[in-house]
């Protein structure tokens, strides 16, 4: 996805491998969790998200500006890197 911006590349990204959304996950979640989860997808949601031509299953925001996600990112992953065998970033 090398001519795609970043944007779009973490909307496809997260259309294809978002699987903490999925109704089997909701009784895996704590109520923390799920609060988390549901105010990162209110701001996902609330982006100016705009299909790209030719390209149906892509969007993009018009600035590429991902930085209104980054709070929400931050806490839900807080939340559920415990619960993961991921390795905290630097």
């Amino acid at each position: 996805m090398e001519a795609f911006s970043e944007s779009a590349c973490f909307h496809r990204l997260k259309d294809l491998f978002w699987c903490i959304a999925e109704p089997e996950m909701a009784p895996v979640l704590t109520a923390e969790q799920s609060a988390a989860l549901t105010e990162f997808e209110r701001v996902y949601d609330s982006l100016a998200w705009r299909v790209i031509d030719g390209h149906p299953h892509i969007s993009e925001l018009p600035d590429d500006d991902l930085s209104p996600l980054v709070s929400a990112a931050e806490r839900l992953y807080a939340l559920i890197r415990p619960h993961t065998h991921a390795t905290p970033f630097a």
